[in-house]
Order: structure tokens, then C-alpha cells, then sequence
């Protein structure tokens, strides 16, 4: 069973450090209108289960910014790793920061929907499948920062967005994009 926490206010979620979340995933979800998370994952989060789909750690703001950091990992065997976006109306911009050491993974590694997202990787993010960044084309403004560590294997999406490399910026318009080492 899938772990859902629904709250109509804004949101600060935490897994604390030794502490694992695994099964079918964790969805936090804030209903407020313009509600905003605030998520830090200094453990794990392991989507083990053999449903196909079952995203790791779900994020859906009510129409504010979504924020996850921390010094934890994200492992999604079937499904994504970390999934970020809004059901109500957009208008938050939403980071995603992956630490040095850190690694999120699944068949896609991040999905990001709506709104603009910023992901700075200094840590691995993988997609076992193929795309370990995705936007869709409900979002734009996208930019992914790969620091010096940073390990991913593709980028691919439907909006605006920019990729900075290792202090080097590109513009992108249109289809599966894709960039990174």
C-alpha cells in the first residue's frame, strides 16, 4: 500500500537519518490553495515493491513552490524515483537538490510536472531505463545544474528549460533533450 499524508496547509515532511520508508512509496501532498513542501530526506526511501509505476517519493504541492534536499537516497525498482508537482494552480517554482554522495533512482530518476523546476545535481541520478531527468510539457523555465560531481545519464523534456554543465549554460526548445555525462 502506497503511504499517503494529505495535508490543507503548508507542508514540512522529513525522514530523519537511520530511518527507511519502503514498500509502495510515499505521497505528501499539501491541498491548501498556493500551498507549499518543504521536504528533507536524510534517510531512505525504497520503493521495492513490484507494481510497475510506483513512484519512490511523490511531492504535489497545491499551487506553491515544492523543495527537496537532504542527505538521504531515493530507490523506486519499478517505477520513479522522485515525482514533484502541483494539483492545484501553478505559480511555485520547485528545487530539487540531490547532494554530493546522494543518489536517486528508478526507471526515470526525477519527473517534474508544472511550474518551473530547478534541479542541482551533485550527487547521482539515475534512470535504470533511460532518462533520469524528466519535464513535461505543462512546464518551462526548467533548468538542471550539474556540479563537478555530478553523475546522471540523460535529460529529456517537453518545455523550456536550461542546462548548465559545470558552469557552462544551454538554452533548449522543444523535444527529448538531452545532456549530461
Amino acid at each position: 500500500m502506497v503511504v499517503t499524508q494529505t495535508f490543507n496547509t503548508d507542508v514540512t515532511g522529513a525522514v530523519n537519518a537511520g530511518v527507511t520508508v519502503n514498500g509502495r512509496g510515499l505521497i505528501v501532498e499539501s491541498t491548501k490553495a498556493g500551498g507549499t513542501i518543504d521536504f528533507v530526506n536524510n534517510g531512505a526511501i525504497t520503493a521495492d515493491d513490484p507494481t510497475p509505476s510506483t513512484p519512490g517519493l511523490t511531492l504535489l504541492g497545491g499551487g506553491g513552490g515544492v523543495h527537496y534536499s537532504g542527505n538521504g537516497n531515493i530507490t523506486a525498482g519499478f517505477g520513479i524515483g522522485l515525482v514533484v508537482g502541483n494539483t492545484g494552480t501553478s505559480g511555485g517554482a520547485n528545487l530539487i537538490e540531490v547532494g554530493v554522495g546522494r543518489t536517486i533512482s528508478g526507471n526515470t530518476g526525477i519527473a517534474a510536472s508544472g511550474d518551473t523546476t530547478t534541479v542541482v545535481v551533485s550527487g547521482t541520478v539515475a534512470g535504470t531505463v533511460g532518462t533520469a531527468i524528466a519535464f513535461d510539457n505543462t512546464s518551462s523555465g526548467n533548468v538542471v545544474d550539474l556540479k563537478p560531481t555530478a553523475v546522471i545519464n540523460g535529460i529529456s523534456g517537453r518545455g523550456e528549460g536550461i542546462a548548465r554543465q559545470f558552469g557552462r549554460w544551454a538554452w533548449s526548445r522543444g523535444y527529448n533533450t538531452r545532456s549530461g555525462t
